[in-house]
């Protein structure tokens, strides 16, 4: 088939019936049968009646007949293969998985597809919170001095009455 520019050329330096001869012979039609679309006098116009008497292409459809081998049944048990991945399935059933073990049900896919893998090989989760450090050591002297040692009476610039005014002193 030839390019649309490639056609142009032959057009603007052939004559009409020279043309469709041209075009006719690189589509496969007799140069008699051809010469009958150069009374159209336009490339394009050309072109069409001459493609209109190429026969369209048939695509020859071959079948393969394809054996299938029997697959075996598996039996339906009880017990959860091991090989599939966890990553490979919904939310929803990730969750329905904790569920049948007594897992939690609760978190993203990575952590419920996480706590399936250990519950697989026997790692427990410990659900249990850390505890906070006894009050007895959070009374434990620091080595930073107490707020009232901080600061001195001398060092004061201003006194503070006993009505909550405060007085300057002359230094």
């Amino acid at each position: 088939m030839p390019t649309p520019s490639e056609c142009t050329y032959k057009y603007r330096r052939l004559s009409n019936e020279d043309f469709a001869i041209w075009y006719g012979n690189t589509l496969g039609v007799k140069p008699e049968v051809s010469v009958l679309a150069a009374q159209h006098r336009l490339r394009k116009s050309i072109q069409i009646a001459i493609d209109a008497l190429v026969p369209a292409p048939v695509e020859e459809v071959v079948e393969e007949v394809v054996e299938v081998e029997s697959v075996e049944d598996i039996p339906n048990t009880e017990a959860f293969p091991s090989d599939l991945s966890y990553d490979a399935m919904t939310l929803n059933e990730l969750r329905e998985e904790c569920k049948n073990r007594g897992l939690a049900v609760s978190g993203t896919k990575a952590q419920l597809s996480l706590r399936l893998k250990r519950d697989d090989e026997g790692i427990s989760e410990s659900t249990t919170e850390t505890k906070a450090p006894a009050e007895a050591a959070a009374e434990v002297e620091s080595d930073t001095p107490a707020e009232e040692a901080a600061v001195t009476n001398g060092e004061t610039n201003a006194d503070i009455t006993e009505e909550g005014d405060i007085t300057e002193t002359a230094e």
